[in-house]
């Protein structure tokens, strides 16, 4: 429960697995991400820049802040401009159904 002291049993016991196979594998702790809404068995976690999936009940958690990302920053990940948006009407779970609800449209 240190890494995540506001996470449910579950989301603590996954975060402590894939803490264990990221040590396994060499995994970079700097980049690594890893959404703990999806099962293990998925194998949702990356290390590359590069983020998991983004959905609509995503909790991405970043191992270099020790926390779960944010929905601003969910939000920033999909391209929006998070400095000229005014999301303080939306709730934090709301802000992320929003993130992973969107798409990504490159430019």
């Amino acid at each position: 429960a240190g890494r995540f002291p506001h996470g449910t049993d579950k989301m603590v016991g996954q975060l402590d697995i894939v803490h264990a196979i990221a040590e396994r594998q060499g995994l970079d702790f700097n980049f690594l991400i890893a959404d703990l809404s999806q099962q293990v068995s998925r194998g949702a976690w990356r290390d590359d820049g590069n983020v998991p999936t983004l959905t609509t009940l995503c909790h991405l958690y970043s191992f270099a802040h020790h926390r779960v990302l944010l929905g601003e920053e969910c939000l920033w990940l999909q391209g929006f401009p998070v400095d000229h948006l005014d999301v303080s009407a939306h709730t934090e779970v709301e802000r992320i159904f929003l993130a992973g609800n969107a798409m990504s449209v490159p430019v």
